[in-house]
């Protein structure tokens, strides 16, 4: 085997390709089924923007408890979970529902300008209220295709 030939290839190359060829090896049999849902968060009665749901299996066998349906909520403040990838949704079961909200996006988040770092360490406008699916009273049930109910938070 030529050394110096390796040694031109970057190392991220070889990383993605490992990656690849690892997730290739794992086909969709290996997957828990999941169903496409979509629902609406509002905040104090306006459209969540940007806020961040994690839903955590609360039922349901050990391979669904390693899964964490999550989303983050768009400008109308709808929102589709995703699992393995946007808008694939979630495993049947019941679930509790954390939250984080930083506030929507600024005007500039388009420019150049913009720093998403900085924006992450916003603090939670909820205060924490909903950090804990053990603590933040939300609940939902996932068991067809479609609208999940709305969920209305509050920062007060």
């Amino acid at each position: 085997m030529n050394h110096r030939l390796l040694r031109l290839v970057p190392v991220h190359v070889v990383a993605n390709l490992v990656i690849a060829v690892a997730v290739v090896g794992c086909g969709e049999s290996d997957k828990v089924k999941t169903i496409p849902v979509r629902g609406q968060l509002l905040v104090d009665g306006k459209p969540g923007e940007q806020a961040m749901l994690v839903f955590h299996p609360s039922g349901g066998d050990a391979e669904i408890h390693k899964l964490t349906p999550r989303t983050t909520v768009d400008k109308n403040g709808f929102y589709e979970l995703k699992t393995y990838w946007t808008g694939d949704g979630a495993p049947p079961g019941e679930y509790k529902v954390t939250a984080l909200w930083r506030g929507p996006l600024p005007e500039n988040a388009a420019s150049e300008d913009f720093n998403i770092a900085t924006y992450e360490e916003l603090p939670d406008l909820f205060k924490g209220r909903y950090a804990s699916p053990e603590t933040s009273g939300l609940r939902m049930t996932i068991k067809e295709p479609g609208d999940l109910p709305l969920l209305e938070l509050t920062t007060k």
